[in-house]
């Protein structure tokens, strides 16, 4: 199950991750402790240095912006848009693409605020996530869905789901928008969410009327939160289509989530 898939963390964090995850979501693709502080006051700047990237994702954003130089901004925007639509295009080129749009210090041609009430409605489809076991398990094989608040403002709830085969799986919690904080980068008010999963659940099938099996997962008080911190969304054009949206987890990933505004 691609959400199921442990993650190592990004070089040079200041505080460790936790390595350990609760029961039942054993290195959940969006699992990690949440950093505290100025750490998480650090993770809403629009425009990260790549000296915070990992060294895989140091290596594609160098090969993206040679290839696509002199103009690195329109095609990174071209490709991201490509990838959330249709899924079919280089992983190493989507990676580094992720990679400049978090890093660059203009915004990308088309780009928005990634604010959280452009975010809330319709759940995003998880679309790339580096790293990943294999290159190309980096497309997500499964459809899998992220459900955030549905509002801005006062926090909801959340649920990440997935299907394998016959097979529906469901982590849902709690979570909320922290408090936008912009560092006058170009990207503006990006929103970071903080959550955490209390329940797991396994359907045949998304249709179900209930659950085969439900584990409770711990209590939201005491577990430590995760963050989901949003950059480069390129919205729909004026006839519908795919928006699509970076983000980068707290437990390092870098991933491409995608949706059709209707």
């Amino acid at each position: 199950m691609a959400s199921l898939l442990r993650l190592p963390t990004t070089p040079g964090r200041r505080q460790r991750v936790a390595r350990s995850a609760p029961p039942g979501v054993s290195g959940h693709r969006l699992y990690a402790a949440s950093p505290a502080g100025a750490q998480r006051a650090s993770l809403r700047a629009p425009a990260l240095a790549s000296s915070s990237l990992s060294p895989p994702e140091s290596t594609a954003l160098a090969g993206f912006r040679a290839a696509s130089a002199p103009d690195p901004d329109s095609a990174a925007a071209r490709l991201l848009r490509q990838a959330g639509t249709t899924r079919d295009a280089d992983g190493d080129a989507v990676l580094g693409a992720l990679a400049h749009a978090l890093t660059s210090p203009t915004p990308l041609p088309g780009a928005a605020p990634a604010s959280p009430s452009a975010l809330v409605g319709r759940p995003w489809r998880l679309v790339f996530s580096s790293p990943a076991p294999l290159p190309a398990w980096r497309f997500i094989p499964v459809p899998e869905f992220f459900a955030l608040p549905p509002t801005a403002a006062g926090g909801g709830p959340v649920c990440l789901s997935s299907d394998v085969g016959p097979l529906h799986f469901a982590f849902s919690g709690g979570g909320r928008f922290l408090e936008s904080s912009s560092s006058g980068g170009a990207a503006g008010d990006d929103a970071v969410l903080e959550f955490c999963f209390t329940r797991a659940d396994v359907a045949w099938g998304s249709d179900a009327p209930g659950p085969f099996l439900s584990r409770p997962l711990g209590d939201a008080s005491t577990k430590p939160k995760k963050t989901y911190t949003f950059f480069a969304y390129l919205p729909a054009g004026g006839d519908g289509g795919v928006e699509v949206v970076g983000a980068r987890s707290s437990g390092g990933a870098l991933s491409l989530l995608a949706r059709r505004r209707v």
